[in-house]
């Protein structure tokens, strides 16, 4: 099936075992077509577009990515839940000499369960909850990065400030 423009003629020509079930692959072309029709930007923006669309590789290459964002989506989702847990449970405060969970005064703190725990809660802390935020700002600062190279080898990066 190809997909079309009015301005583009043809985008791309996908074979036909990579296809989706008829009635999506027609909606999602009428789309295509409608967002390349209504670009802004002219013929470079189009021609990437082009490029970017006959890249997109294979459904199990799209499947791959679709996957990986449904993990980032859910590891933004529990972020804010998981942090707090993991601070509550490293939080001690000193109660009649011993030092106790404060959201659980009944633990001793460092002896026992919590003592089990606490390497399991620092991993966490260290690698998810600092981690995450430092890994998304890398990919985003990457993707500004390979934005601004594009914009600079089609010759709009002064053209539109």
């Amino acid at each position: 099936a190809i997909i079309k423009s009015e301005k583009l003629g043809s985008i791309y020509e996908k074979p036909k075992e990579l296809q989706p079930p008829g009635f999506v692959h027609k909606i999602r072309a009428k789309l295509v077509g409608f967002i390349i029709d209504n670009m802004e930007g002219g013929e470079e923006e189009s021609v990437a577009y082009r490029k970017r669309a006959q890249d997109s590789g294979t459904w199990t290459t799209v499947l791959k990515r679709r996957l990986v964002r449904c993990w980032v989506i859910l590891l933004t989702v529990l972020y804010i839940n998981v942090t707090t847990r993991t601070l509550q449970g490293l939080n001690c405060q000193t109660v009649n000499g011993q030092m106790r969970l404060q959201v659980e005064r009944n633990i001793i703190c460092y002896q026992d369960d919590h003592l089990t725990l606490v390497p399991f809660l620092y991993l966490v802390l260290f690698g998810y909850s600092l981690g995450f935020p430092l890994f998304c700002a890398y990919v985003v600062m990457r993707a500004h990065k390979q934005h601004m190279t594009e914009k600079r080898r089609s010759g709009k990066f002064l053209s539109k400030m």
